[in-house]
């Protein structure tokens, strides 16, 4: 099989590689021939080395990206068998044993596309908890923008709702490096839930617009790592303080477990009316050329990557 891998050290050193097919399975897995692959900026940090800080340098090429969609092919055992069966679509899941609850170290530490490999590769196998069912009506391409973006825009409005139990009503903005610093007034006037996805370019504006006892988000970093210190120079009211004299909540999302991911399906995707936004298709072999068009960040839905047809497939055993 064909799969993309990088040393962190840019999109044109990228390989395509070929290597053997998965063979060896445990009792609790499955494998998925992959069909779609959505990106997201997270692969892109990955890839150019905005993540050397963060994971340090490679010393053996990884492949990359988390979000995918695909076919079951072969089941590993009878544990596997209790959720899925050959044939069943499915979508993978950013950390496969972050199955309820907040995220701790150890989910951290078995996440999909970094530090795992990831599934920019024709075939995968996966953890049988590490997948969720796709809609019938949804196609390959909808079905892999599901993993993170999806997921966590789900959790940045529910994260402290009950299962089964959304917020409701319109008192919510996001607040991106596009729309930041044209807010204005009547934008912020008492917003509930702010979607913060800037990160310390934006943030700033979040705080101005958060409603008294409302609740930001934080779930990208668009606009950096780093923190520049106060605005142009000036001295700035502590973060702290200025939650304080809202009583808001200040709330890091990092995707979300299994649980949410299912209720998200079930609530939102199971209608055939609601259905994800894909900005372009590329091929398996355009891969570069997708990422430096999400690097251009001139996309409106999610940039894909089609990898799979027909063509060598791997029937069960």
């Amino acid at each position: 099989m064909k799969q993309w891998t990088t040393l962190m050290d840019g999109i044109d050193n990228l390989k395509l590689e070929t290597t053997p097919d998965p063979a060896e399975m445990r009792k609790d897995e499955v494998l998925v021939k992959i069909n779609c692959v959505s990106l997201n900026n997270r692969d892109l940090q990955l890839i150019t080395g905005a993540f050397k800080n963060r994971y340090g340098s490679l010393k053996n090429a990884i492949v990359p990206c988390s979000d995918a969609s695909g076919t079951i092919v072969r089941v590993g055992g009878p544990v596997a068998g209790t959720l899925w069966k050959e044939g069943d679509r499915v979508f993978s899941l950013a950390r496969a044993n972050h199955l309820t609850g907040s995220m701790l170290p150890e989910h951290a530490a078995a996440g999909i596309g970094i530090p795992l490999p990831g599934v920019l590769a024709q075939y995968r196998v996966f953890s049988a908890t590490g997948l969720v069912r796709v809609p019938d009506h949804m196609s390959d391409e909808e079905a892999c923008t599901l993993t993170i973006a999806a997921t966590t825009a789900w959790m940045a409005l529910n994260w402290d709702q009950p299962i089964g139990s959304p917020r409701r009503g319109k008192d919510i903005v996001v607040v991106s490096p596009g729309n930041g610093r044209g807010l204005n007034r009547r934008h912020c006037n008492r917003r509930t839930v702010i979607v913060e996805t800037g990160g310390p370019g934006t943030m700033d504006k979040s705080l101005s617009c958060v409603a008294h006892g409302g609740i930001i988000s934080a779930v990208g970093i668009l606009t950096g790592l780093m923190e520049e210190g106060a605005l142009a120079g000036k001295p700035q009211v502590a973060v702290g303080m200025r939650l304080i004299q809202r009583n808001a909540s200040l709330k890091g999302i990092n995707i979300g477990p299994r649980d949410r991911v299912k209720e998200m399906v079930k609530l939102v995707y199971e209608d055939s009316s609601v259905r994800p936004v894909v900005d372009s298709v590329f091929g398996f072999t355009d891969v570069k050329a997708a990422l430096e068009h999400l690097q251009m960040g001139s996309h409106f839905g999610k940039v894909v990557i089609r990898v799979n047809g027909n063509q060598h497939d791997i029937g069960p055993s």
